[in-house]
């Protein structure tokens, strides 16, 4: 005679032993098969590709994008908007570079006065014309509010306009930290007197600085390219 087949089982949902099928309860744990089941484990991070550098602030960089470095480098910078926010952001961001080229100048006025006093000649006379170079830079750019053909407070951005001027700002807010970041390594050479090293890094600062000039020249135009 044929052995009658066994009663269909399913999984117990908490130890996972089989239970026969309409059991409340498993034989093996106790547990009421009615029980849910366990929430699946989270998924594993992903894994960086290789050579991925870990620094937040690169996420930061490449992940927010040039709104949000702006306002990472100037708390209180609002985006376009219309109406009067639009030249309010506009003049917030000259206000900003124009306290750079400022701090710049303080800057290059101590490194002069201590060339002096240290009987430093080499790049001397380059420092000077490169501080008058600044002080017009920076009356330029601070006043412009007055004439400035750029922004009027009925314009209308669309996003894609917005990305460009964003962009073109991030690359002039960028030219002037040149500007101040090339001074550090000019104090070093004058700390030590190293001339041939003075000679070098005055030509790098001289072109920092012209790089800022064609960003604000190239901003002007750009903006009222983005504005039409």
């Amino acid at each position: 005679m044929q052995a009658a087949p066994p009663p269909p089982t399913t999984p117990c949902p908490s130890c996972g032993q089989p239970v026969a099928t309409g059991s409340r309860f498993c034989p093996s744990c106790g547990a009421s098969t009615s029980a849910a089941p366990p929430p699946p484990a989270p998924p594993s991070p992903p894994v960086p590709p290789a050579g991925a550098s870990p620094d937040i602030r690169e996420r930061v960089e490449q992940d927010r994008g040039a709104l949000k470095r702006l306002q990472l480098l100037i708390p209180g910078f609002r985006a376009y908007r219309l109406g009067e926010d639009v030249r309010t952001a506009d003049a917030i961001l000259r206000i900003q570079v124009a306290d750079r080229l400022a701090i710049a100048m303080q800057r290059l006025d101590s490194l002069r006065s201590e060339m002096a006093r240290n009987g430093v000649v080499t790049g001397l006379t380059d420092i000077g014309s490169l501080r008058s170079e600044v002080q017009r830079m920076e009356g330029q750019i601070r006043h412009a509010e007055q004439g400035y053909t750029g922004i009027s407070p009925a314009v209308r951005l669309t996003p894609e306009k917005l990305d460009r001027l964003y962009e073109r700002d991030w690359s002039f807010l960028s030219s002037a930290e040149g500007v101040v970041g090339a001074l550090k390594p000019i104090e070093d050479a004058v700390a030590v007197k190293d001339a041939a090293k003075i000679a070098s890094l005055v030509n790098q600062l001289r072109g920092s600085v012209k790089d800022l000039e064609n960003n604000f020249a190239t901003r002007v135009m750009d903006v009222e390219k983005i504005l039409q």
